[in-house]
């Protein structure tokens, strides 16, 4: 005839913990979650099934009445089983030692060693059901853990990933350069890729003076702007001065040689349009 013995593979822990010798906190419950392996003689599982298991606390390793026993019916699958068992009482705080003792109805002797009850890391200090939103307040947590304005010290080196390493104000992230400055503005070195499209590589941005005298219909006139670092065949975008003459006209330029943007100035009107001097904006792209 086979006897029953039981592996036990994860062992007690108090659903939410202990309050051990801490009276102020909530009460801890009055259950335990139990994982065992229930085997023959030879360490083979036994079948799958229900089988009923009486949980007993003492106040001791060994001997001794049991301070509580609770008959509970358990499932297996492959011989492992789950169950959280509901006792009458609290009996796990005041700082006292408990200790769990199986045995499955109808059999002779219990399983041994007993097994000490313990609590899970830091339940003493917080019993279940402590914290929750009525105990905390969120705009407190608001304003002194979320406002970027009370965040103070460092993140260590050794923190970071090592996709991005910090040199002062300096960012070196995929292989480029993010330098930010004293006034909140950030230069990109490697270019720029937006959704994955041509990567910008550098603006050039410059303003200057332009005069463009009296174009009459379908006239052309061309002024010219230097742009240190522009090459032919950057993209280049004019900003026209803000007066009404230059509402009628058509702005346009090309960079025609090495730091030189040239400028032209069409009017596509009917009749004669007197430009006056104005200040143009000229950005070069460069890819």
């Amino acid at each position: 005839m086979k006897k029953m013995s039981l592996t036990v593979k994860t062992i007690l822990a108090l659903a939410a913990g202990i309050a051990l010798s801490y009276p102020a906190l909530a009460a801890a419950p009055n259950e335990i979650a139990y994982q065992g392996k229930l085997t023959d003689n030879g360490g083979s599982p036994l079948a799958d099934g229900s089988y009923s298991i009486t949980f007993s606390v003492y106040g001791s390793a060994s001997g001794g009445s049991p301070i509580e026993s609770v008959n509970q019916s358990v499932s297996t699958v492959n011989g492992v089983f789950s169950t959280v068992v509901l006792f009458t009482a609290n009996h796990f705080s005041g700082g006292t030692s408990r200790y769990l003792q199986l045995q499955r109805v109808g059999a002779p002797s219990p399983f041994l060693p007993r097994q000490k009850l313990v609590a899970a890391p830091y339940a003493l200090a917080v019993a279940a059901g402590a914290v929750g939103l009525t105990e905390i307040n969120q705009s407190d947590l608001d304003s002194r853990y979320l406002n970027a304005a009370n965040l103070t010290g460092s993140v260590a080196d050794a923190r970071l990933s090592s996709n991005v390493t910090l040199q002062g104000n300096t960012v070196n992230a995929a292989n480029g350069l993010v330098i930010l400055n004293g006034s909140n503005e950030a230069s990109i070195g490697g270019g720029l890729s937006l959704g994955g499209g041509t990567v910008l590589k550098k603006i050039l941005s410059v303003t200057g003076p332009t005069d463009f005298g009296s174009l009459s219909s379908g006239a052309t006139s061309t002024d010219t702007i230097t742009v240190t670092g522009a090459n032919p065949g950057d993209v280049v975008l004019i900003g026209a001065p803000s007066n009404t003459d230059f509402n009628k006209l058509m702005l346009y330029g090309s960079v025609t040689s090495v730091n030189t943007v040239t400028v032209r100035c069409f009017n596509p009107t009917s009749s004669t349009v007197n430009t006056i001097s104005g200040t143009v904006r000229v950005s070069v792209l460069q890819y």
